[in-house]
């Protein structure tokens, strides 16, 4: 989970929402594995039954979950931050895909725009005023 989560693809962190849904998945993680060693050892090891972890590998695990967390928080940093407005007038795909992120020639901007905002067919040539627009900066 470390190597994936400090290691990604160019698709896989675009916005900070994605980097922080991982930070919360990997902390749950943690917290369930250290309740469970809890739940696990005894109070002195005393007992034929006791189990007492391994304080290098628990210490090593912590040095490595607190050395992922910091690293996905500069992945954070750099990651795109959302950005919401609501229209003023009425408008299309094409203005506010060229106005937030520009056009390119294969329309990539404008196919990112209507994923993001979920435009279907019967908006694409007006987007009405007041409907709430995402971008990404």
């Amino acid at each position: 989970m470390a190597n994936t989560a400090v290691n990604p693809t160019d698709s896989d962190y675009k916005t900070i929402t994605e980097v922080t849904s991982v930070i919360d998945q990997l902390v749950d993680v943690n917290n369930t594995y250290i309740a469970n060693l809890n739940a696990l050892q005894t109070i002195n090891g005393g007992d034929i039954n006791s189990y007492v972890p391994n304080f290098t590998f628990a210490n090593n695990l912590s040095i490595l979950f607190n050395f992922v967390l910091s690293h996905l928080f500069v992945i954070a940093i750099d990651a795109q931050q959302k950005r919401v407005v609501t229209l003023t007038e009425d408008s299309n795909v094409i203005l506010l895909a060229h106005r937030y992120y520009g056009l390119t020639v294969d329309d990539s901007t404008i196919e990112r725009f209507m994923n993001q905002n979920n435009i279907g067919i019967n908006e694409i040539m007006n987007i009405e005023k007041g409907r709430e627009i995402i971008y990404y900066v």
